[in-house]
């Protein structure tokens, strides 16, 4: 661990999606990294050390004002995604493309940066899969947990065409969306890291 982390982070038990995030932001590229830096922390005087600029973003986001005020800006929309991040076990991009299936490849590449810009969340390579998974921010996790319950993504019913002659369209209830969400969540290993 690192001898900056502060005392509430390590009480937290999050220890380990910290140092994930961390760890995150210290291999994104140069110019990401020190716009991303810029955008928060103002100009980045030289010469720098990239995990004290980490720990001073820690510290930024560690503040209560901080918090509520990256809170405040919500969206229904970002708050439907972060819930599907935050329930979905070992998320890809590829898993969210499948559960918001109206959302097109570049609007929801879109709003993942986006939510990745304001600091919501983070993505990295997992060591088993070796693929791009993302997690919610560590230091927001508290604070976001009670905005992200099922209700947020079953809230809103899901149209899709029927298979049948007469292309009628029909909806999927909120109870099936539920159960579905329900049966994930008990089942984290229900996706194999193949894709089986």
């Amino acid at each position: 661990m690192g001898g900056n982390m502060a005392f509430e982070e390590i009480r937290s038990g999050n220890v380990e999606n910290i140092m994930l995030w961390r760890e995150s932001l210290s291999v994104m590229p140069d110019s990401h990294f020190f716009g991303l830096l810029r955008m928060y922390l103002g100009e980045i005087k030289t010469p720098y050390n990239k995990q004290n600029l980490i720990e001073n973003l820690s510290s930024f986001l560690r503040k209560e004002d901080t918090k509520e005020t990256i809170i405040s800006l919500l969206s229904r929309e970002d708050l439907e995604l972060l819930t599907a991040i935050h329930l979905i076990p070992k998320v890809t991009q590829k898993k969210l493309m499948d559960f918001f299936p109206k959302k097109s490849f570049s609007s929801l590449y879109e709003h993942l940066m986006n939510l990745e810009e304001r600091l919501l969340i983070f993505r990295y390579i997992d060591k088993e899969t070796r693929k791009t998974q993302f997690k919610i921010n560590p230091h927001l996790m508290e604070k976001l947990k009670p905005y992200l319950t099922k209700e947020k993504i079953i809230s809103y019913s899901v149209e899709f065409e029927q298979n049948n002659i007469s292309q009628e369209k029909s909806l999927l209830s909120p109870e099936v969306i539920a159960a579905f969400v329900a049966f994930v969540v008990e089942n984290p290993d229900l996706i194999k890291a193949d894709g089986a």
